[in-house]
């Protein structure tokens, strides 16, 4: 088994993870794997519905992280964009 099945197997975790990360350095990991997988924003759409919806009220929008943070949401189309831009 390659390391990209393996990767491919675990994705969900692997996006919890970085996702329940407030650290910039994670965020930026977290970009990066998905930029060096091609693997579409539908994926990672999927995927964030995993996550309590509370964790998208809490004001996420910190920072460098600012932009990193816009660039998922805009992609991705998540519902509750406004409430996290509304806190800037």
């Amino acid at each position: 088994m390659s390391i990209t099945e393996v990767i491919m197997q675990n994705i969900s975790l692997l996006t919890i993870l970085a996702i329940r990360s407030f650290h910039l350095s994670q965020f930026r990991f977290f970009v990066k794997f998905f930029t060096l997988f091609e693997l579409s924003a539908e994926i990672f759409f999927l995927y964030s519905f995993i996550l309590p919806r509370t964790l998208f009220h809490q004001r996420l929008v910190i920072g460098e992280s600012s932009e990193i943070l816009r660039r998922i949401f805009r992609t991705l189309l998540i519902k509750n964009t406004e409430v996290v831009y509304s806190h800037e």
